[in-house]
């Protein structure tokens, strides 16, 4: 939201998308940009905002999603490849349980989804990524 304040405007940024910018900040630098992959599949103006405030985040790919479960498949799709390191499945983790934590915990107790990713989403929770 942006109010103008004489011939100011400033922009009021919600106290979550601050959290999430520190959660991203905390990333390695190299896998920051995959934290706003992530968090924009979920909330693209939140990604948008920390691709500002956040060196090294700019996203590394924009994927487009019709909902938050189209999203989740995506993430366990990524986070189930070999072509990632486990910096990069780090940020992606904190990012999905930062944003979408119901989905992130439904991932998480599906005994369909490979152990790999269950056991990634479950050290994230536990160590809170």
């Amino acid at each position: 939201m942006t109010r103008i304040f004489g011939t100011q405007s400033v922009t009021i940024v919600p106290e979550r998308w601050q959290t999430w910018a520190e959660k991203c900040r905390a990333q390695a630098p190299a896998s920051r940009k995959w934290f706003t992959a992530v968090l924009a599949m979920f909330d693209e103006s939140a990604a948008r905002w920390i691709e500002d405030a956040v060196p090294d985040s700019w996203r590394a790919m924009r994927v487009g999603v019709v909902s938050d479960d189209d999203a989740g498949a995506k993430v366990v799709q990524r986070l189930d490849s070999s072509a990632f390191t486990l910096d990069d499945k780090k940020a992606m983790v904190s990012a999905f349980l930062s944003r979408a934590y119901n989905v992130a915990a439904g991932v998480e107790a599906n005994p369909l989804v490979s152990i790999g990713v269950r056991v990634l989403i479950k050290n994230g929770l536990v160590e809170g990524w």
